[in-house]
């Protein structure tokens, strides 16, 4: 998928009648409808791209009672705001491109604009949940990693697996986990004699998934301690828990738990109080 910039809107051939904020924003038909985000984390990369199929029509409508905007007024998509794109492809192989410029909270086409951008995205994260929603008893848990770096100055040390896709919330800080969770693995990580954090032991869950969602919604909410974060980022760790919380659509979330890495009780990477519960969650896990 290429970036919004990429795609011609062919702004010299739209109709000379009427501002964009008065024409329909997309025709309709669509076959496919396909949602590109941008990950900057570390680095800015193109992930994979969500797909719609069977649902693409409930998409259209959500287009078609979008508000008109005041075309104009205010800038494209700022720092600190995701590069998104949404891509409506038709039966005869053509394509309109769209732009979500969140900072002005306008979704933009080659034909026209209007606003509700966050509304438009997170409604297309709803209905491909629901498109691609599996049995919980058909998704497989991700693998435990063989070692761990002993330093976490990032998240993506925790795993390479995709991460949930969660609703457009800047700024809200809260940890969403949208769709029910499926299965759970934990693995534990304990220094060895090069100071390397090596798998000793692993265990598999599917029940108290209930439970799990909540915890893992809830585990940036603790106190954060901001020496227990450097903690976790100088290295010397000598234990470490991670679980791999994984939904019925295939994103997983990941935690990293210390028992007695900040000496005030055990703490989730990157610094934040772990409730007794969780750490209760995670022992019965692996004992």
């Amino acid at each position: 998928m290429r970036p919004i910039s990429d795609v011609d809107y062919g702004w010299g051939r739209i109709a000379p009648w009427g501002p964009p904020n008065t024409r329909a924003l997309a025709e309709d038909g669509a076959v496919e409808a396909v949602l590109c985000r941008m990950s900057v984390f570390e680095e800015a990369r193109w992930t994979e791209a969500l797909r719609l199929t069977e649902r693409v029509g409930e998409l259209q409508d959500v287009l078609a009672d979008l508000p008109r905007s005041g075309w104009g007024s205010g800038p494209h998509t700022l720092v600190g705001y995701p590069s998104v794109n949404l891509v409506l492809r038709y039966a005869d192989g053509h394509r309109t491109a769209f732009e979500f410029a969140f900072s002005s909270g306008e979704l933009r086409g080659p034909r026209a604009v209007r606003d509700g951008a966050r509304e438009t995205h997170n409604a297309f994260l709803r209905l491909w949940r629901a498109e691609t929603a599996r049995d919980p008893a058909e998704i497989t848990p991700v693998a435990c990693l063989e070692t761990l770096p002993d330093e976490f100055a990032q998240a993506a040390v925790l795993h390479p697996a995709p991460g949930i896709v969660t609703d457009f919330r800047r700024g809200s800080g809260v940890r969403e986990v949208p769709s029910a969770l499926a299965v759970a693995r934990a693995c534990r990580y304990a220094a060895d004699s090069a100071g390397r954090l090596t798998l000793r032991e692993q265990a598999v869950a599917r029940d108290g998934m209930v439970e799990l969602r909540d915890i893992v919604e809830a585990s940036d909410q603790g106190t954060s301690r901001l020496k227990c974060a450097k903690k976790w980022t100088e290295g010397g760790l000598r234990g470490v828990e991670t679980v791999h919380a994984t939904d019925v659509n295939g994103g997983t979330a990941h935690l990293a738990l210390s028992r007695d890495l900040c000496g005030s009780g055990p703490s989730w990477w990157p610094g934040s109080d772990a409730a007794p519960e969780a750490v209760a969650f995670v022992t019965r896990m692996l004992g």
